[in-house]
């Protein structure tokens, strides 16, 4: 891979500072994005910050977890993988729906090019739909209804709904 450049990626608003992250000429390989590191890179952590401050558009929008507008649980967001951790990023928010930033399409393993002004600058991942959401219990509740993944690893449910 060549040397990546710099992107400047600047709020909105006069005052506030830009933040430089490198963009690699071509999307990091997965190997990069999903090994044991100790931690995410100075890269991709300002890329988490840009990405949940700005949102994410999806050329795909069953990309992922099913997410909705509003309410509890998953809501305006999805879960994203990038450089081994899981965030929640804006998808259904007004500035969301303006962001330079898009996912491509991901492929069957959830692995999706993560693009700037569609500059590929980034291997993304969304969690794939869990096998325990195919099953019900023996009244025929499905465990989806019991129990909710709302990210790579956070698995939710609710004890009193009224």
């Amino acid at each position: 891979m060549s040397a990546p450049a710099e992107l400047t990626l600047s709020e909105p608003h006069a005052e506030s500072q830009a933040l430089q992250i490198p963009v690699a000429k071509e999307p990091l390989p997965a190997e990069a994005t999903s090994g044991a590191a100790p931690g995410p890179s100075e890269r991709s952590r300002q890329l988490m910050t840009e990405l949940q401050s700005r949102g994410l558009r999806l050329m795909d929008p069953s990309a992922g977890l099913p997410s909705r507008r509003g309410g509890a649980g998953p809501s305006d967001h999805k879960a994203v993988t990038i450089d081994g951790v899981t965030v929640m990023i804006p998808v259904h928010t007004a500035a969301a729906f303006d962001s330079p930033f898009v996912a491509d399409a991901p492929g069957p393993d959830g692995r999706s090019v993560l693009r700037h002004a569609s500059i590929p600058i980034a291997s993304i991942e969304f969690p794939q739909t869990p096998k325990f959401y195919a099953l019900q219990t023996q009244d025929g509740v499905p465990y989806s209804h019991i129990a909710t993944l709302h990210g790579r690893d956070v698995l939710a449910t609710t004890v009193l709904q009224t």
